[in-house]
């Protein structure tokens, strides 16, 4: 059972950590559960249009600090076109992109061997990457 009233376009927008938690969107709000004991630990604010997709970063290596910290990381697309990659446990914005295309139709982690680093890859309406 998930809390709250969705919107037919929040359809899509959620997504399962590798920490247990799961994130979801609810009109303009993410709302981060426990699943564990089916209870909303965390609402975040952010978004001034409708929430449309939401993806965790994926940990590269479970077993370092740096790892474990990433987890908490959550990048969300909204109707509007805007993005934001925030830092759930801090409820701090990362970095934003406002208004830069259309809907935020897709959003993939790409992560390569050799690299530290992951990449989002952002899918706009119509079609624009």
């Amino acid at each position: 059972l998930i809390p709250g009233v969705l919107h037919e376009l929040n359809a899509g927008s959620i997504d399962w950590s590798y920490s247990g938690l799961i994130a979801y969107g609810c009109h303009n709000h993410i709302i981060i559960c426990d699943y564990a004991v089916l209870e909303v630990v965390q609402t975040i604010s952010i978004h001034k249009d409708i929430v449309t997709k939401i993806s965790w970063k994926s940990p590269d290596c479970l077993a370092s600090p740096k790892c474990r910290a990433d987890s908490l990381t959550l990048i969300s697309g909204d109707e509007g076109g805007s993005l934001f990659l925030t830092n759930v446990h801090t409820k701090k914005t990362i970095a934003s992109v406002i208004k830069f295309g259309g809907a935020v139709k897709q959003i993939q982690w790409v992560s390569f061997p050799r690299e530290t680093n992951s990449f989002a890859l952002v899918l706009f309406s119509p079609d624009v990457l």
